[in-house]
């Protein structure tokens, strides 16, 4: 029901790479929901992170917000589409 996913930086170093691996692994038993969480769009909060890290140039379907919070997520909102899911940690 979800098509968009809200994390920090902190938390993405983490949760991007494990569900990208079990995605890649059909004999994973998490296999299919690797795949819906590698599909789906992420976006990752950070001041600190750069579109060159090669935790980020690797993601699928993730891109980099440095801009203020309230105002992204509000305008996500107003935006056509399912629910979007926010990861924290």
């Amino acid at each position: 029901t979800f098509d968009c996913i809200l994390l920090g930086r902190k938390l993405a170093e983490g949760f991007i790479p494990h569900w990208a691996n079990v995605a890649a692994n059909p004999e994973d038993t998490e296999h299919t929901a690797g795949k819906v969480f590698n599909d789906t769009y992420k976006i990752v909060f950070t001041k600190t992170l750069n579109p060159t890290n090669p935790m980020v140039m690797g993601c699928k379907n993730t891109v980099l917000a440095k801009d203020d919070l309230v105002t992204k997520v509000t305008k996500l909102k107003s935006q056509e589409g399912k629910d979007i899911i926010a990861y924290c940690g």
